[in-house]
């Protein structure tokens, strides 16, 4: 079941979908979509899970996230994200720097 749940935060509204074990999107709400946003009455445990680590990271209070997230994607594309959450709290890395995790040759 897809649940859905808007959040507030200080970069904006998120709006999350879940069920009852994954989270499967996370984005920032498009103004012109939003009217048409028809949330959950209650969020899911994953949702309400979601939410409460964002605050604490946005609080200072977190600097990783646990969520399970379903990722319906090729594969190539997983890798890339999975790379991308290897990177620790407070570093950056640039698109060369990626390559190089992922072990991909420029062309």
């Amino acid at each position: 079941m897809d649940n859905i749940y808007l959040i507030n935060t200080p970069i904006g509204e998120l709006e999350i979908h879940s069920d009852t074990n994954f989270l499967y999107l996370l984005q920032f709400i498009n103004k012109k979509k939003k009217n048409k946003i028809i949330p959950s009455s209650r969020p899911s445990p994953i949702a309400q899970k979601t939410s409460k680590q964002i605050n604490e990271y946005f609080h200072g209070i977190r600097k990783s996230f646990n969520i399970p997230l379903f990722l319906k994607v090729p594969p190539f594309y997983k890798k890339v994200l999975m790379e991308v959450s290897n990177i620790k709290y407070g570093q950056t890395a640039s698109y060369k720097v990626l390559l190089k995790m992922l072990a991909i040759k420029k062309p």
